[in-house]
């Protein structure tokens, strides 16, 4: 029976494993190419948990010298993008539903 209880044991602890890691992503340059807003994001590590993601309910980048906001559609909270006085020739946020126009 100890080999039954080795095996419980085992796939308790799998599962555990499963249920309490945490997926993250990335923040480099091929996730989020733009150098200003990759440098807007850091703040001390170079990972956004999907905790960090589902938290962000705006973003304020206005004046920060973006050309690219690429990676803006791994925010599935954001309501709204102040991304105002940027280089920004194109933006597409048709896969972010939640996003609302702003104007200042």
């Amino acid at each position: 029976m100890k080999t039954g209880h080795s095996a419980a044991i085992a796939l308790a602890l799998t599962l555990l494993t499963f249920t309490t890691a945490r997926a993250y992503i990335t923040i480099g340059e091929n996730t989020f190419p733009d150098d200003n807003f990759r440098a807007w994001l850091l703040d001390g590590d170079n990972i956004l948990t999907d905790e960090e993601i589902e938290e962000i309910a705006a973003i304020n980048v206005k004046n920060r010298h973006i050309t690219d906001l690429t990676g803006i559609d791994r925010f599935t909270s954001l309501c709204f993008l102040y991304c105002d006085n940027n280089r920004l020739t194109t933006l597409d946020i048709s896969n972010s539903y939640f996003v609302r126009p702003h104007r200042s």
